[in-house]
């Protein structure tokens, strides 16, 4: 059964190390999962120029966005911008967990966690990333997707604690 944690008014929903019964339709791993897209959806910046970067493209951390979903209160943005940076490691954990061994929804339900708690925060490339994970079902895609979340998660913690200190 998958648990909630609640955190402020938002509810994130995981399965960490949930067992494989409560699964048991499921592939046990993403590589066991068959494709269904004919083609990997890109990673972001492909086909921006030579910086990488287009104007498109979502920022690493979108302070006034956050800011403003936080009704304007800055001082309770930085506890939520500091539970957020003290928690995305084991959220990224659990991704690994789930890709190396769990089931396929264990790891829809890590990443569609990471993509939900980023936007809370105003990460939008971090929840950009988690998004194109969950649209892409190749396996052999995988792994350059997990990289780009992990690069994003590391650019929005750092943005994250310069802000807040």
């Amino acid at each position: 059964m998958a648990r909630a944690l609640v955190i402020g008014p938002k509810i994130s929903v995981g399965c960490d190390g949930c067992p494989e019964s409560e699964h048991q339709d499921f592939p046990r791993s993403i590589a066991d999962h068959g494709s269904t897209r004919d083609t990997p959806v890109p990673l972001p910046g492909d086909g921006g120029g030579a910086s990488g970067r287009t104007s498109n493209d979502p920022q690493v951390f979108n302070r006034q966005g956050f800011v403003d979903r936080m009704l304007g209160d800055e001082e309770f943005a930085h506890q939520i911008a500091g539970t957020f940076v003290h928690r995305l490691p084991g959220m990224l954990e659990e991704v690994k967990k789930s890709v190396d061994s769990g089931p396929v929804e264990c790891l829809r339900g890590a990443i569609h966690k990471i993509k939900g708690s980023a936007a809370n925060v105003g990460g939008e490339a971090l929840s950009h990333a988690a998004r194109r994970i969950e649209q892409n079902e190749m396996a052999q895609a995988l792994p350059d997707l997990i990289a780009e979340l992990e690069s994003q998660a590391e650019l929005l913690m750092q943005a994250l604690q310069a802000w807040t200190i």
